[in-house]
């Protein structure tokens, strides 16, 4: 009897750890004031091997472009220029392919889909664990806000609605996926330097600098003489050092830390988090 229970509880176990989920928190992103080019960068944990992913995003109601679709007209908000989830995500090692939805000049709504292999089985996965996309965002005549940002219930007004972001297995089925919408905030401190807008240039505006190195992007507040505007590299970095330690309302700058002083600040920071906290038809099966 004791062996029947300790087996049964085992059993018990190992079906309560196949069906936890998988948990994208989408978080709460600044964004510059009347600016393009801006990177949101999403996770996902869990570690559940996948094949795929079915990515929908929207940011606040949708934007007065949903006229274009039959709905009403929503309020103006940040756009998502494009959406990449192959370069430098969890999908990257794999060779997978990325296929849009038409959008019909809705900028507000994103969709997309991620496949290894179409149709499955697969031949290949991944582990649902890490950076899995990577928002461009432009908040370009917009100055203050915050919005929604949102993977969940998304256009629940049309039909077939509301969607939501979905990570596939290599048969074909969805697991199981908790996902916590987020939101896009607009506060620019307008501060040089500052690439993370929080008021001061610190040790946090250097993280931001090494995560986005090599990208084409723009940085917040970068150096308005900057000689190559829109690409983050070294240029951006030796203006971050020489504005180091600046606040908003004083130009005054502090020297940056020494190298083995520089090790103890991003050792710090990393513990205590400072640094980072269905198919390919898709386009054939939804209609927007």
């Amino acid at each position: 009897m004791r062996y029947f229970l300790f087996n049964l509880m085992a059993l018990f176990a190992m079906c309560g750890a196949s069906l936890e989920a998988a948990v994208i928190d989408v978080g709460n992103h600044l964004l510059a004031p009347n600016l393009s080019g801006q990177q949101v960068e999403l996770y996902v944990a869990g570690g559940e091997q996948i094949a795929g992913i079915d990515f929908f995003a929207q940011v606040g109601d949708g934007g007065p472009e949903l006229v274009n679709v039959g709905l009403p007209a929503g309020t103006d908000g940040p756009e998502i220029t494009a959406v990449d989830l192959k370069s430098g995500t969890i999908f990257a090692p794999t060779g997978a392919q990325q296929v849009e939805q038409q959008r019909f000049g809705v900028e507000q709504v994103f969709f997309a889909a991620v496949a290894i292999s179409d149709p499955p089985p697969a031949a290949q996965t991944v582990a649902a664990s890490g950076l899995f996309a990577r928002l461009t965002v432009d908040t370009t005549g917009l100055t203050e806000g915050t919005f929604d940002l949102l993977l969940a219930d998304v256009l629940p007004e049309i039909d077939g609605g509301p969607f939501a972001t979905s990570l596939v297995a290599d048969d074909g089925n969805l697991h199981p996926l908790t996902i916590i919408n987020g939101t896009l905030s607009i506060s620019g401190s307008n501060l040089p330097g500052d690439y993370n807008s929080n008021g001061v240039v610190d040790a946090a505006d250097y993280t931001r600098w090494r995560d986005q190195l090599g990208m084409s992007v723009t940085l917040v507040n970068e150096n308005p003489a900057a000689t190559t505007p829109g690409l983050v590299d070294q240029e951006d970095y030796v203006y971050w050092k020489s504005r180091f330690g600046a606040t908003v309302g004083s130009s005054s700058t502090a020297a940056v830390p020494e190298p083995f002083s520089w090790l103890l600040v991003l050792c710090a920071m990393a513990l205590l988090g400072i640094g980072r906290s269905n198919w390919l038809d898709l386009s054939r099966n939804r209609k927007f």
